[in-house]
């Protein structure tokens, strides 16, 4: 049976909800259980390769996957997403990204300050591994995931799966945006347990919650997600170029 967005019966509803219940499992599995395990296996067939390369490399493992399935489960969302982006006015879509950029990328600045006044770490412990790799040889492999693959998926499944799927439940839509944030925020630092660093991930979470509210298009959250990963990978190496030509101190660390 097709999927359809916004058919009625009983059947299409239960399908919709389960694949996204499926989609969140298999997320959640890959990054919290199978994706460890794949990296100690890693390690044993390959002790000598370098833990950088082995990260990112098992990077790849977990998310590739992932997005499969997220474009296999949740093709329907995925096209209606597009569809609206087609038919919408492209001034005033492009509007909403700009504004939700700009209130993204402020509120993880201010999130990131916050975290900062309660904590003596700069950043979190994500932030710090992607910097590490970036700064490794293999950083360029790391681009790809970090400014597209990642965003893809992440706005698939907070927005897509969970934020979409509680609101199918006939939960309120602002309970749902934060509930999603709230994940979304603790899962950055659920790993390492930096939790005084969540904030900057729950509020940038919020506005790509609320963005997709008010578009209804994964398009529009994607793209910004994309846009502030983007702008914060370009920062990070023009600090490493800076560090390198001693016109910083070593170890610089940009917000973001």
């Amino acid at each position: 049976m097709e999927y359809a967005i916004g058919q009625n019966g009983k059947k299409t509803y239960i399908l919709d909800i389960v694949r996204k219940i499926i989609l969140i499992v298999f997320y959640f599995l890959m990054m919290d259980v199978i994706g460890s395990y794949l990296a100690m296996l890693l390690l044993l067939m390959f002790p000598s390769i370098d833990k950088i390369l082995a990260t990112v490399i098992m990077q790849y493992v977990v998310y590739v996957p992932i997005l499969i399935a997220c474009i296999f489960l949740l093709k329907g969302e995925i096209k209606e997403s597009i569809n609206v982006a087609k038919e919408s006015k492209y001034k005033k879509f492009l509007g909403i990204i700009g504004i939700g950029f700009i209130s993204a990328y402020g509120l993880n600045v201010i999130g990131g300050l916050i975290s900062s006044a309660i904590s003596s770490a700069t950043n979190s412990e994500n932030e710090n591994a992607i910097r590490e790799m970036f700064q490794s040889s293999y950083g360029v492999l790391i681009i790809l995931l970090v400014c597209v693959i990642a965003p893809i998926v992440e706005e698939i499944i907070y927005r897509g799966a969970i934020q979409r799927g509680l609101e199918k439940l006939k939960i309120h839509p602002m309970v749902a945006l934060i509930i999603s944030s709230l994940i979304f925020g603790f899962i950055h630092v659920l790993t390492a347990g930096d939790y005084p660093q969540v904030f900057a991930y729950i509020f940038m979470g919020f506005v790509l919650g609320y963005v997709y509210q008010k578009t209804k298009s994964l398009v529009s959250s994607i793209a910004i997600h994309m846009l502030i990963n983007t702008i914060s990978t370009s920062l990070q190496f023009v600090l490493l170029v800076m560090e390198a030509l001693k016109l910083i101190p070593e170890g610089t660390i940009w917000k973001g």
